[in-house]
């Protein structure tokens, strides 16, 4: 049961995230406001990696367990609320308060688990709504877990096994110049509306178990 004082903690320590714009590539004054939480909480070991991740730890074990989660939003700022009940704000949901709730749920583990046997980590990743430079560094690093938790928001009330990700397709085509005012019949614009229409024929479906495809941009000229 987590008592009032750990659930006074947790709500100060999302607003005071939430207050904070954090972007991509802007995200080392929440970082050190997380830091600070950290040493609170009793972490071990707390350092700022080359990327700008958070990284909090204890234990001496070999087998390593760890928690991942962002703390850049995507931008445009949403106004800070707190009614005594809900929390809103940019990053409530994605990811600021997932990475709350890691930080502080490893931390009272802390004393259920075998220290000897694990070394335990909670990190917050930079960039994650950007390039990933955050994540990426971590693997560059050499970083490996035994046991996994990503902290994003699922909408569901159980353990989430799976989560659906993304691969962004660039396509080129080009054509025959010409004037507006006269018919081409090699258009680069109209191929491209040709191979959107059959992708989307074949994958614009809603279906989580399946591959579907989105239209992000298209440029013509």
């Amino acid at each position: 049961m987590i008592n009032a004082s750990t659930k006074n903690l947790a709500v100060d320590m999302l607003l005071d995230l939430l207050k904070i714009y954090s972007p991509p590539r802007r995200e080392r004054q929440a970082i050190e406001v997380l830091k600070k939480y950290a040493e609170e909480l009793g972490y071990e070991y707390i350092e700022v990696d080359g990327a700008g991740n958070l990284i909090a730890g204890y234990g001496e074990g070999n087998t390593i367990l760890a928690s991942v989660g962002h703390i850049d939003t995507v931008p445009w700022e949403i106004p800070v609320k707190f009614d005594g009940y809900t929390v809103s704000g940019r990053g409530a949901v994605d990811a600021k308060g997932p990475l709350v709730a890691a930080f502080i749920g490893f931390a009272l583990a802390k004393d259920m688990i075998d220290r000897k046997r694990f070394k335990v980590y909670a990190i917050a990743a930079v960039d994650e709504e950007g390039d990933s430079l955050g994540a990426k560094h971590l693997l560059k690093s050499g970083f490996r877990a035994d046991g996994l938790i990503v902290s994003e928001p699922s909408n569901g009330n159980g353990v989430v096994v799976g989560y659906r990700g993304s691969m962004r397709i660039r396509i080129v085509c080009t054509g025959s110049g010409g004037h507006s005012s006269s018919y081409s019949e090699d258009s680069a614009c109209e191929k491209l509306i040709s191979i959107w229409q059959r992708l989307r024929s074949n994958y614009g479906v809603i279906d989580v178990k399946r591959n579907t495809a989105s239209l992000l941009k298209l440029f013509c000229g």
